[in-house]
């Protein structure tokens, strides 16, 4: 009986453990630029709703890139951690789970640390599922080139190089498996910095990947965008909309409804005959702080592609985009700003970085207008300037004594002191 009810206790704590719920990363201490990549589990039962997942500094919310994906039954969550040393946490809030029978909804919340040094480098998604290729971002954050290597079910080893202070993009597909793969891909660098990668890749059939190549026909140059930037300043950035196949007349592009406010298109309607590209001019303009994400939707019958986008807007950040884009800021006839300017027109992410298309105007030059004179306020303060000094000038002239008075009074003064009359004696 005993043992039966120690059996019975084991079980239920047993289960406890299965269905807690957990926020877990596999360190707390992280460098400056680093990708944070940490999962939330338990038995959860409706969809954690991305808006409800912040990043804070001490109390304070900061704007992070970051994304959440779902793979199985477990939410994964990166984000591109900021250049900044100091603590800091994630907070998921309002997430509703069952536990022994009762369902229950927590705010869940990760600390974390950023130190002083730098992260060799970044890696941008940090988790991903894809049925056909994923693209990935490397950034290399060293004074030196570095060599990456990542392995796949069917070669091992693979490897590329990132020049130093550079970005550069890598593509996985499945034709890199041999069948669906959901598990971990580990990137290390020539430097000893590693990255556990939590992926799904969904292997198709032949049949599939055919129809796969046929509707890959209309495709962007641009796959997705992840950028930090400043809230009341506008930027660009540049795609190129290409057709592989034959003549498509009256391609619609389209932004979702939570970016429509904020992010505008050079084109909207286009025709593109066989082999050809346009380019197209993506505005983007924030009036207001938080997180945003959306797509831009290129559409033709049944094809269409799509970049996405995740934007974290904040007062003070210097803005930062992961995108790799094949113009320079010569093509553009732009400028490279430097630290100690600021640039007076639009922004665009190019491959030798921000492109400023306007002025680069030095940040402590500041404009100043002159309106135009009121007299009558200036002549008031002066009469009330006068009249005070006219005050105190009769009022010491009224009270100051002359040479003589000064020195009768000092006579008393002495005589009073020194007076012998009637105050000697003989004794």
């Amino acid at each position: 009986m005993k043992r039966g009810i120690a059996l019975f206790f084991i079980l239920m704590f047993s289960f406890a453990l299965i269905s807690a719920l957990n926020i877990t990363s596999d360190k707390n201490s992280f460098k400056q630029g680093e990708t944070l990549i940490l999962s939330i589990s338990g038995n959860i039962l409706e969809p954690i709703d991305k808006d409800n997942i912040g990043f804070y500094k001490e109390h304070v919310q900061i704007p992070v890139t970051f994304d959440m994906i779902k793979i199985n039954e477990t939410y994964y969550i990166y984000g591109l951690l900021p250049f900044q040393e100091g603590n800091f946490s994630l907070r998921a809030k309002e997430v509703s789970y069952r536990e022994l029978n009762k369902n229950k909804e927590q705010d869940l919340e990760l600390n974390f640390t950023i130190g002083s040094a730098f992260a060799d480098f970044g890696i941008n998604p940090g988790v991903f599922l894809t049925s056909a290729s994923q693209d990935l971002l490397i950034s290399n954050y060293l004074d030196k080139q570095i060599t990456v290597y990542y392995e796949t079910d069917n070669e091992e080893n693979k490897s590329f190089t990132v020049p130093m202070q550079e970005t550069k993009k890598i593509s996985i597909g499945t034709a890199d498996f041999d069948s669906t793969y959901s598990g971990i891909i580990v990137f290390t660098s020539s430097t000893g910095f590693v990255y556990n990668i939590p992926v799904y890749i969904i292997k198709n059939d032949s049949k599939n990947t055919q129809n796969n190549t046929e509707l890959d026909r209309l495709v962007f140059s641009l796959n997705s965008v992840n950028a930090q930037l400043k809230k009341g300043e506008s930027y660009v950035y540049t795609t190129t909309l290409n057709n592989n196949g034959n003549f498509l007349e009256n391609i619609t592009l389209s932004v979702s409804k939570d970016l429509v406010k904020y992010v505008n298109l050079s084109l909207y309607n286009l025709s593109l005959n066989k082999e050809e590209k346009k380019e197209i001019k993506i505005g983007v303009f924030f009036d207001k702080t938080g997180n945003f994400s959306g797509v831009i939707t290129a559409k033709y019958s049944n094809l269409s592609d799509d970049i996405k986008l995740n934007f974290s807007i904040g007062e003070d950040i210097i803005p930062s985009s992961s995108i790799v884009n094949n113009h320079s800021c010569s093509n553009l006839k732009g400028k490279i700003c430097s630290s100690t300017q600021k640039c007076s027109g639009n922004i665009e992410f190019t491959s030798d970085g921000s492109c400023c298309t306007g002025s680069c105007v030095d940040k402590t030059t500041t404009q100043t207008t002159r309106g135009p004179i009121n007299w009558t306020a200036v002549a008031l303060i002066i009469v009330v300037l006068l009249a005070i000094a006219g005050f105190f000038f009769w009022k010491m002239k009224k009270t100051k004594k002359t040479a003589r008075d000064v020195l009768k009074d000092k006579a008393k003064s002495f005589s009073e002191r020194f007076e012998t009359k009637d105050k000697l004696r003989k004794y």
